[in-house]
């Protein structure tokens, strides 16, 4: 009795570690199984990029602006404008006193008539003879002296007048009535209203490649989902403390007419130029998450269908030559159009697994709940 009920017991013990050792051995096959099986997103090579295309904030400028000033030294008499204010060409916006300059203008206007007498009645007598041809000589000379500072003296007495050299906004006033302004001060600032530029400030590497230049458009702040195309003014060509070079663009006619520009609007300009491509290789995007950098080496993983029709993935190693507006990586080396390379789940990836494929998610399906 006691013999069978040991027999029996030693069955179940068998029976148990049977159990056990197949439960073991599925959990390994499906540990196994997961390993083998790796579930990756795919990205496809769609196009060759041939250009880049960068974005820089910008401003819209004037394209004349005039600190004006009076051409002689004077009190202010009147400023006939105010900060703001729009004015028509010629019009006149300050005035100064001109009692110094009435007086100047009188007694150079008595010289000038007293020595006109003068030399007319030497010419008189010089031509009968009565007068040498030097004191003759001295007379015409001391005419022409006289003559100029007579014409100054007019010019100075036109110039008490400040005018608009043409039509725009006043922007900044610097001096009232009753103040002395030297000559050549700026009294009064004046922006034009009609034509615009846009500026924009750009680095090095993109300076570099202004022979590639292609194209350039700009947003405004007003209207940004609306790009307008743009024509390259000039660059300067030595960078400012920012180590940035600026670039002037100007708007067609149509264009600025149509878009009610002012001075000191935001805008984005874009900028697109050739690639820096000596070699003539095919340049790709890829995403940036797809790049695995393993000992100062990047690479991504190639997702090719076997003969059995499954997905394995392979390494493939690229040479990245920079990153584009968008954020993609530009690839030079080691990828054509049409290749599908992993964009998620790129880690932990071995040479040859087979791997399964996650859909993407529709833009309108956030969360993948349809």
């Amino acid at each position: 009795m006691k013999t069978k009920q040991r027999l029996t017991m030693l069955i179940q013990i068998l029976l148990l570690i049977v159990v056990m050792i197949t439960l073991l051995g599925c959990k390994k096959k499906s540990e196994l199984e997961a390993i083998k099986s790796k579930y990756v997103r795919l990205y496809e090579i769609e196009e060759i990029v041939t250009s880049q295309v960068r974005t820089f904030p910008g401003k819209v400028v004037e394209a004349k602006k005039a600190n004006l000033s009076f051409r002689i030294a004077a009190p202010i008499d009147q400023i006939l404008v105010s900060e703001g204010e729009y004015v028509k060409t010629g019009q006149v916006l300050a005035k100064l006193d001109t009692r110094d300059y009435d007086l100047q203008l009188e007694a150079t206007k008595a010289q000038y008539e007293q020595v006109s007498s003068e030399v007319a009645r030497i010419e008189t007598l010089y031509a009968k003879g009565n007068i040498s041809e030097n004191d003759y000589e001295k007379a015409k000379s001391g005419l022409k002296m006289i003559t100029a500072k007579y014409q100054n003296a007019q010019n100075s007495l036109a110039d008490i007048e400040l005018k608009a050299p043409y039509s725009g906004f006043i922007q900044d006033i610097y001096f009232q009535a009753g103040e002395i302004v030297s000559a050549g001060l700026p009294i009064i600032t004046l922006i034009s209203d009609q034509d615009f530029q846009i500026e924009c400030d750009i680095p090095a590497i993109v300076y570099a490649n202004r022979d590639k230049f292609e194209s350039f458009t700009v947003a405004l702040e007003t209207s940004p989902a609306v790009k307008v195309p743009l024509s390259l003014v000039n660059i300067k060509h030595k960078s400012n403390l920012n180590s940035l070079y600026h670039v002037y663009f100007k708007l067609s006619d149509n264009e600025q007419s149509e878009l009610r520009l002012a001075s000191g609007m935001d805008c984005e300009v874009e900028i697109s130029y050739g690639l820096d491509n000596a070699n003539k290789q095919q340049v790709v995007k890829v995403p940036v998450q797809a790049i695995v950098e393993e000992s100062g080496v990047n690479y991504v993983w190639l997702c090719e269908v076997d003969a059995e029709g499954q997905h394995r993935v392979k390494k493939r190693e690229i040479e990245v030559i920079g990153i584009d507006e968008s954020g993609f990586a530009l690839i030079k080396d080691g990828l054509d159009v049409t290749c599908k390379i992993v964009k998620a789940g790129v880690y932990d990836l071995q040479e040859g697994q087979v791997v399964k494929l996650v859909d993407e998610i529709a833009p309108t399906n956030y969360g993948g709940l349809l």
